[in-house]
């Protein structure tokens, strides 16, 4: 009887030492599993960064494209008012070499 009990509580405690071993070689997966994951959360986290500066940047570009066209739009309207005004006055001179 003794026996028997021994042997049930040999096999118990190889059994709960497989679980053991088990748990230890998941534990171990996991944290492997943890620190790649935690990885690439860094590397995306970089990423986005950097995307987000190349967004930024690129806004800021466009709105100083954006006022570098005003600005040219109105260099061209104050432009095209200079030649009118320069050809009116050069009608106005000729008339005015006609009449003398």
């Amino acid at each position: 009887v003794l026996l028997k009990e021994l042997r049930i509580l040999k096999d118990k405690v190889q059994h709960l030492e497989d679980q053991k071993l088990q748990y230890e070689k998941k534990l171990k997966a996991t944290k492997t599993e943890i620190s790649s994951l935690q990885q690439l959360l860094l590397n995306k986290n970089t990423e986005i960064e950097s995307l987000h500066t190349q967004l930024l940047a690129r806004s800021s570009l466009t709105t100083e494209s954006s006022e570098r066209d005003q600005e040219l739009q109105k260099l061209r309207s104050g432009m095209k008012s200079l030649v009118t005004a320069n050809e009116e006055k050069d009608r106005r001179i000729e008339e005015l070499t006609l009449l003398l």
